[in-house]
């Protein structure tokens, strides 16, 4: 299946970064956590991803959260409205789930490595992950529809 999309446009929601008082992060307490949601018009050609991330920390019994970070990406393709089933459901193949997931992620990851620069989370980068896993979680968490 071959569907050419275009990412006609990127912008930052939120960025909330906390300063709490850590002598040195231990990287196997630090865990991330992906919110993915959509938004689209029934019979356009485009839709919106919106991708918000967050930082996690375990200290002690505390679980703290250091950065909350959310983007919203407009996508363009050819045909995409045959995907939407009505005016909240759609059903994309996981083929192409997979290419507005990993490009979320992606983007995501881009433009937290500028903005953490020269702050403690500066060496904390998103993972790499397997797109393909976390996109079949999604799709069985939200029953093959996301709305």
């Amino acid at each position: 299946m071959s569907v050419l999309i275009d990412i006609v446009k990127i912008q930052e929601v939120q960025f909330q970064m906390n300063n709490f008082e850590i002598d040195k992060l231990n990287k196997k307490k630090l865990s991330f956590e992906f919110k993915f949601d959509f938004d689209f018009e029934k019979n356009a050609d485009f839709f919106y991803l919106k991708c918000s991330t967050k930082y996690n920390y375990k200290l002690k019994e505390k679980d703290l959260d250091l950065l909350v970070f959310t983007i919203n990406i407009g996508f363009h393709a050819e045909d995409l409205k045959k995907y939407f089933l009505d005016e909240n459901k759609f059903e994309f193949p996981e083929e192409i789930m997979i290419t507005f997931i990993s490009t979320a992620i992606s983007t995501t990851r881009g433009m937290l490595a500028y903005k953490l620069q020269g702050t403690y989370l500066s060496n904390f980068y998103l993972p790499l992950m397997d797109i393909k896993d976390l996109t079949n979680q999604i799709l069985k968490y939200s029953d093959s529809n996301i709305n």
